[in-house]
């Protein structure tokens, strides 16, 4: 459900909401206290801080983005300013 829901992002599929729902998710999940296996999630996380489109991106979604890196726990990779 997290690598459907990132690889629709990275496709442009409903975006900034997309985006805030997948870290509402995260804290849920951190509620039941579930180990995930997310290292797919985690490519495809740096695959889209790579690309174009992360350039163009607004202050808000960098900071949601950000926020999507440490609920998959790995480095930000989107400077927020």
């Amino acid at each position: 459900m997290i690598n459907k829901n990132l690889m629709e992002l990275y496709l442009g599929v409903d975006g900034f909401t997309r985006l805030i729902n997948l870290n509402y998710v995260f804290d849920i999940l951190k509620d039941f206290g579930l180990k995930l296996n997310l290292y797919q999630s985690q490519n495809l996380y740096f695959k889209i801080s790579k690309s174009k489109q992360a350039d163009s991106w607004e202050k808000k979604w960098k900071k949601e983005f950000n926020n999507l890196g440490r609920n998959l726990g790995i480095k930000v990779e989107i400077d927020q300013f």
